[in-house]
């Protein structure tokens, strides 16, 4: 205690435990590069210390076992060392309360060196029934497919964890389809952080779907991660039914005006949203450099021009593949313009070569 030096117990003392620090910062101390000795012994020492019972030899626990007593550091700072999967194994370590007991609440990793393997090594120890910590940041490293499943596996079956940032990652549409398998279910996680992953389209989608199921997320940044129109489709489709995210950002994505404008008429039904993200899209631009329809009043829809659909202008006639996530959501737009409206507006269907009168009649969307 330094507010009464007459407080102080020496290391290990019966008096209490030897840290009382809450926050340990030790970012930027080239853990990576020492040679002589292993850096997380300190670690240990310092975020996990030791207690002996003056009264009972035997009683001696050693630095941080399960049985000893836990630290009082809540937030651990370890950014910029570039330790690598040796580091990456020995952090897991502190944070499997079935090795160390601890009380971190916020663990910071950012740009150390951690491989694929060490970020499944990471989420593996938190599904050891850490329940303690709740902010977990690992951005600027190079965590792959393994980790994202990992990471959602734990998504399903932790309730602590509420805030993930797994930016500047190499998390592709494979690793996110995972993460999404775990939010679906998830309540806990409010801020989720996927930029600078390459997910593109396929992981957009994904996600739209997983947005409709999750009740957790209030804050999502899916910046600068290959995202387009079809995508952006997607997520709007999931923003029609979500009530909960507050935060979505796609900036840095080729949206395009046809994105933008899908993603704003379902603004027109989303109540919850209160930002929006669209920064660096240069949507009218982008539109006219890649050939991408923005007035669309008479046009043939096959699966290849689903992202130019404008519900503002939905006149066409289309060939939809319900069994894709992008196309089932064209349809069901359709089919909630055409239950909004007292006239049938669509006409001549078929599904799966059957003809369907009306979508009234089908009760579409509701079916």
């Amino acid at each position: 205690s330094v507010q009464n030096s007459k407080s102080f117990s020496a290391p290990g003392s019966a008096r209490g435990p030897s840290s009382s620090v809450p926050v340990l910062d030790l970012s930027d101390n080239s853990f990576g590069s020492c040679k002589t000795q292993n850096p997380f012994q300190l670690l240990v020492a310092l975020a996990v210390p030791a207690q002996v019972s003056m009264q009972n030899s035997k009683s001696f626990s050693a630095p941080g076992s399960a049985s000893g007593p836990s630290s009082s550091v809540r937030i651990l700072d370890l950014s910029d060392n570039s330790f690598g999967l040796k580091g990456a194994k020995s952090v897991a370590d502190l944070l499997d309360p079935g090795v160390y007991r601890n009380q971190l609440r916020d663990l910071r990793l950012v740009n150390c060196g951690i491989p694929d393997e060490g970020g499944v090594a990471l989420g593996k120890a938190l599904l050891h029934g850490n329940y303690t910590l709740s902010k977990l940041n690992v951005s600027n490293n190079t965590l792959g497919w393994r980790s994202a499943a990992v990471f959602g596996e734990l998504f399903a079956n932790n309730t602590s964890l509420t805030f993930l940032d797994l930016s500047w990652n190499m998390i592709k549409a494979d690793g996110v389809k995972s993460i999404c398998h775990g939010l679906i279910d998830n309540e806990s996680l409010a801020t989720l952080n996927l930029s600078w992953n390459g997910m593109e389209d396929e992981g957009g989608v994904e996600l739209g779907g997983a947005l409709k199921h999750n009740k957790g997320l209030k804050h999502l940044d899916l910046s600068n991660t290959r995202l387009g129109p079809a995508a952006a489709l997607v997520l709007s489709d999931g923003l029609r039914i979500n009530d909960n995210l507050e935060v979505l950002l796609l900036n840095g994505n080729l949206v395009c005006d046809d994105g933008a404008r899908h993603l704003m008429a379902a603004l027109k039904i989303n109540s919850s949203i209160k930002y929006l993200g669209l920064q660096g899209t240069n949507l009218s631009t982008l539109s006219h450099d890649y050939g991408l329809a923005t007035n669309l009043s008479t046009v043939s829809h096959d699966h290849g021009c689903i992202s130019h659909f404008n519900p503002l202008c939905p006149e066409g006639s289309y060939i939809l593949d319900l069994a894709n996530a992008r196309e089932r959501a064209v349809a069901q737009q359709l089919c909630t313009l055409d239950a909004a409206s007292d006239h049938c507006l669509m006409r001549n269907i078929k599904l799966d070569g059957r003809h369907v009168k009306t979508c009234k009649e089908a009760e579409w969307p509701a079916q």
